[in-house]
């Protein structure tokens, strides 16, 4: 039984070893991968121009506005605005080609809120 765990052991150990170095040779000559990461990030700050984004022009002209806060519903995009929400049929891939760069996934437009009442 032992002679036969030994020859076992020779005959996939070679292979196994093999295997290894090839993947892992370049990472043991000191070969990494780089990234090329861009330094320069547009300006997230500069205003937008609610009109300009289509899916803001899909919405009722009552609601139309500075979109506060974008959220998927199946097929539909709610887009609430300083003038209040709505659903358009619109997709969230093309709502997150059509912001500017710069603008983050998750953002909150601070000045969509006014501070807390004091309880005095």
């Amino acid at each position: 039984m032992t002679e036969r765990l030994i020859d076992e052991w020779f005959s996939v150990t070679p292979p196994v070893m093999c295997t290894w170095l090839a993947l892992n040779a370049p990472w043991l000559l000191g070969f990494r991968l780089q990234k090329n990461v861009e330094t320069e990030r547009p300006d997230s700050t500069a205003p937008v121009d609610p009109a300009s984004l289509e899916f803001v022009a899909l919405l009722p002209a009552e609601l139309q506005g500075r979109p506060l806060l974008l959220k998927s519903e199946l097929h539909y995009l709610m887009v609430v605005t300083e003038q209040g929400r709505g659903l358009v049929l619109f997709n969230l891939g093309d709502t997150v080609a059509s912001i500017p760069p710069g603008v983050e996934s998750w953002c909150i437009a601070l000045t969509g809120f006014r501070s807390k009442p004091s309880k005095n």
